[in-house]
């Protein structure tokens, strides 16, 4: 496996990331051109992961800025976790089925920690979907040394209605909860 870090903006990996999005998490959450804007950000990392067979996974993370209300339907620990200084948030992880288990997402969230910590990020954050898939990254985060803060009923219902993207589960608009994690960064 390698992992490339996406920075052009017309990166050709984009397309194949979009694929294993739509196949992992749901089609329409992401499409090229925001990705090529997260590729392009300053204050994001995007990388993809392959293998013999192409992409096979990606991870995507960002630096918080502006507003982090959305964290509060997480409880009060994961709103303070949410709104220090420098935080970052693992905002993607996902593998396609065939190559899970392989430690290919434990691969992309430690370049993605590491991106945090040359950045001089005090914490890191995660959401993890609580879905019927057979692996979700709740426990990956755990081995991690993220701690769980709080769990939502439903977060991204509003954003799925609102952008028309489907959950791979759910069918339509996605209902399933979610964990947020919070990790503290050493140096």
């Amino acid at each position: 496996m390698t992992l490339i870090e996406v920075r052009d903006h017309d990166h050709p990996l984009l397309g194949d990331i979009v694929r294993i999005a739509d196949e992992t998490l749901g089609a329409g959450l992401y499409d090229v051109p925001s990705l090529r804007a997260a590729a392009g950000a300053p204050s994001a990392t995007l990388l993809a992961a392959t293998s013999e067979a192409g992409v096979v996974g990606w991870g995507y993370g960002e630096e918080l800025s502006g507003d982090r209300s959305w964290y509060a339907q997480f409880g009060d620990r994961a709103l303070a976790c949410a709104s220090g200084a420098r935080v970052v948030s693992v905002r993607e992880l996902a593998v396609v089925e065939s190559h899970q288990g392989r430690g290919m997402g434990r691969a992309l969230a430690e370049a993605v920690l590491a991106w945090a910590r040359r950045r001089g990020a005090e914490r890191a954050i995660a959401a993890a979907w609580l879905s019927p898939a057979p692996r979700t990254s709740a426990p990956l985060f755990e081995r991690l040394g993220f701690q769980r803060l709080g769990v939502a009923a439903a977060p991204y219902e509003a954003d799925s209605r609102e952008r028309g993207w489907r959950c791979r589960f759910c069918g339509g608009p996605c209902t399933c909860q979610a964990a947020f994690y919070g990790l503290a960064l050493s140096p």
